[in-house]
């Protein structure tokens, strides 16, 4: 009987904040953090590091949901073409190549969040 080796978290569980505060010497500091833990600080934050860690947290939360999405819709998109292309009778690269276009670049960006790039 094979045995299950429990997955290994690949990131700190997510929704993630944004937290300012001022550390023991009386600088500002910004802390990313999930309701268990701190994820992350930028010390001496400027406006932009701000900005940035903003960024990083919409990211973050909005991934799983982004990727899910997206894999449905290109489900959708390709059993569309497959459709169209049988009702008409036609291969599907001869239907609508801007459908294949989109359906590729779907499935790159698909691939490449998935593989962290």
């Amino acid at each position: 009987m094979k045995t299950m080796t429990p997955k290994t978290p690949t990131h700190m569980p997510t929704p993630w904040k944004i937290r300012k505060a001022i550390d023991g010497n009386h600088n500002p500091v910004i802390y990313l953090h999930n309701e268990q833990e701190e994820v992350c600080e930028f010390s001496s934050p400027s406006p932009l590091k701000f900005e940035n860690s903003a960024f990083i947290v919409r990211a973050v939360n909005s991934h799983e949901e982004l990727l899910s999405s997206l894999k449905k819709i290109t489900h959708a998109l390709e059993q569309h073409i497959l459709d169209a292309a049988k009702d008409k009778n036609i291969s599907r690269q001869n239907l609508c190549p801007c459908w294949e276009n989109e359906l590729m670049e779907a499935k790159q960006a698909l691939a490449r969040a998935e593989k962290g790039e």
